[in-house]
């Protein structure tokens, strides 16, 4: 779709990355559209995308759980990631958040509590985090962005 604001919401590998990047086609600029990613969460990572796609725009993805394998940067690490990402050239726009996993209403609140206080203290505007079964909590806790495929599309079959 010529001019589209893309949305990447996945966990990006860096040896994946290139490919949310293909080369643009000189005779359509603006074929390709634009694109936000919402899962940057390692230096890594932002040095592949700073490379591929210079003034990219992302989210910084916070970990809520604490749990190995999970995507997110600890809350204590937001800013320097964010510095970084900065510093490289990217735009920062907001930060995202996932629940953690079973999580109880309260709990998912607090830990979207503090992702907006996080993201009130560094000064940014977005805040993506919420999926179809905790959204209504995450709108209450400041959510400018949520994730309800499942709720739209139904559960994946797999």
């Amino acid at each position: 779709i010529v001019g589209a604001h893309w949305h990447f919401i996945g966990q990006l590998q860096t040896n994946k990355a290139k490919l949310l990047f293909p080369e643009p086609d000189p005779a359509q600029p603006d074929a390709l559209g634009s694109l936000t990613i919402h899962s940057v969460d390692r230096e890594s990572l932002v040095d592949v995308i700073a490379r591929l796609c210079p003034g990219a725009q992302v989210l910084i993805q916070v970990d809520l759980s604490g749990e190995m394998g999970r995507g997110g940067v600890a809350p204590d690490q937001v800013e320097p990631l964010l510095r970084r990402a900065v510093n490289r050239g990217l735009d920062v726009v907001g930060l995202m958040a996932v629940a953690p996993f079973g999580s109880t209403d309260q709990e998912a609140a607090i830990g979207f509590g503090r992702v907006r206080d996080l993201r009130e203290k560094l000064d940014l505007r977005e805040l993506s985090m919420g999926m179809s079964g905790d959204f209504e909590i995450a709108v209450a806790e400041g959510a400018t962005m949520v994730r309800i495929g499942t709720a739209l599309f139904g559960s994946r079959e797999r």
